[in-house]
């Protein structure tokens, strides 16, 4: 299942805020299974879609808090029979100055997947405020 909340800024930065879903994790345009974009709204903001492997790529502008979430993809197996997802993997991504921390990560349930993060960056997030008391918990929440 995929929520998302696209923020079109009213600055044109040449390309649109915009979540795409692909059936693998080479992007090609073959395996894209879903193309959401702030510019147009003729996509339910509340979609399911199904495969063995989902891939997840955002392209997101920077937005006051009141905005709320980005997107939210959740791994819903059809029954518990199958095997559950593994691993969620965040890869090759830029995480900067965003006023409440980078990631809220959180589960349900004992079995949950493993959060890899691999050749990313994180910077400047979170606003100090005082010693050590900042608008993020932690790095990673």
């Amino acid at each position: 299942i995929v929520q998302y909340h696209l923020y079109s800024s009213p600055t044109d930065l040449g390309r649109s805020d915009a979540l795409r879903l692909y059936s693998s994790e080479s992007f090609t345009p073959m395996s894209l299974l879903a193309d959401f974009r702030s510019d147009y709204q003729s996509v339910d903001p509340s979609v399911a879609v199904s495969s063995e492997e989902i891939a997840v790529h955002l392209r997101a502008t920077a937005a006051d808090g009141v905005y709320g979430f980005i997107a939210e993809v959740s791994a819903l197996p059809s029954n518990s029979e199958q095997h559950t997802v593994g691993e969620v993997v965040i890869r090759g991504s830029r995480m900067d100055n965003n006023d409440r921390g980078a990631i809220e990560y959180s589960n349900l349930g004992e079995m949950s997947p493993n959060l890899v993060i691999e050749s990313s960056s994180f910077s400047y997030n979170g606003i100090h405020l005082f010693g050590n008391i900042s608008t993020s918990s932690q790095a990673i929440q």
